[in-house]
């Protein structure tokens, strides 16, 4: 169970990181050619997301680790844009999102 815990970790440092990127993105032209706090803020979470995925590797396999951290990374991406950045969210998403959900449950299941 523990092991689960780093990987829903990974999960959200990982959305976290690609939020700050969009707000970052979303800048001021000039603002975007260079680093600002929130490029700064979403390489410091991309970073510490690295060392989740690593730490989860040692404790599970990889064909575990990475489709559940990708995809449930796609599943928060897809909440955080919709809740913190006022992205649209419509049938179609939810949709994908369960279906997200049903993989990984398949994929995890022994």
């Amino acid at each position: 169970m523990r092991n689960y815990l780093i990987i829903t970790l990974l999960i959200l440092v990982n959305a976290i990181a690609s939020v700050f990127v969009k707000i970052g993105s979303d800048a001021k032209s000039y603002e975007f050619l260079r680093l600002n706090k929130f490029y700064l803020l979403g390489l410091f979470f991309y970073g510490l997301s690295f060392i989740l995925f690593a730490w989860a590797l040692k404790k599970l396999p990889l064909n575990v680790v990475h489709p559940v951290a990708t995809s449930g990374t796609i599943a928060v991406v897809a909440l955080f844009a919709y809740f913190f950045l006022g992205e649209n969210f419509n049938f179609q998403k939810l949709v994908g999102l369960i279906l997200t959900l049903v993989g990984i449950s398949l994929i995890t299941w022994k």
